[in-house]
C-alpha cells in the first residue's frame, strides 16, 4: 500500500481500489485489474502535482519584457533582433533611420518568430555576400555589385542563403 490510491481484498474474492484523496472505494472484479488502475491513477496524481508546481513557478517567475527591433526594409518592416534590455533598443534605433522597436507581442506563433531569425534582408543573410574576404574597410564582399559591403547593411538585392 503507497500512494493515494491502493487495491485491496474485499471479501475474500472482489478487490476495491481505495481512494485516499476523495475517501472513496470503487469496486474492481480482479486484483491485478485493481493494481493497475491504482498504478495508472497514482501516476496521473503525480503529473497532476508536477504540472501545478510547474506553472505557480510560471507565475512567481518575475517576467523580463522582450522588445523586437524591426527596420524598413523595400517599403516593409522587417524583424532585425529580439532583446530584453529596452536602452539597447533605443540605442540601436536612434544609430538607424529607419528602425522601431516595441515589446513582443505573444500572440504570435513561436515558429514564425524562430524563421524570422534567417530572412533579415541585409547583407549578413545574402546568397551573394562573401564574409571570407573581409578588407580593413568593410566586413564582406558583394559578389552581385563587385564591391566591398558592411553586413548588417540594406541589402537592395537581396536572395536569402541556403541554409
Amino acid at each position: 500500500m503507497s500512494g493515494e490510491y491502493y487495491a485491496e481484498l474485499e471479501n475474500n474474492h472482489h478487490y476495491t481500489i481505495v481512494d485516499t484523496i476523495n475517501d472513496r472505494t470503487y469496486y474492481c472484479p480482479s486484483r491485478d485489474v485493481a493494481n493497475i488502475l491504482a498504478h495508472k491513477l497514482n501516476n496521473y496524481v503525480k503529473i497532476i502535482r508536477r504540472v501545478r508546481r510547474e506553472n505557480n513557478h510560471l507565475k512567481q517567475v518575475k517576467k523580463i519584457p522582450v522588445y523586437e527591433i524591426r527596420r524598413e526594409l523595400d517599403e516593409s518592416y522587417e524583424h532585425v533582433a529580439f532583446v530584453d534590455d529596452e536602452t539597447l533598443a533605443q540605442t540601436f534605433c536612434e544609430h538607424h533611420k529607419d528602425c522601431s522597436y516595441g515589446p513582443l507581442t505573444m500572440t504570435r506563433y513561436p515558429l514564425s518568430l524562430e524563421a524570422e531569425y534567417c530572412s533579415i534582408p541585409c547583407c549578413e543573410t545574402c546568397s551573394y555576400c562573401d564574409k571570407s574576404i573581409p578588407d580593413e574597410e568593410s566586413e564582406g564582399y558583394c559578389r552581385n555589385y563587385e564591391d566591398n559591403v558592411s553586413l548588417n547593411g540594406k541589402c537592395e538585392d537581396w536572395t536569402s542563403e541556403e541554409l
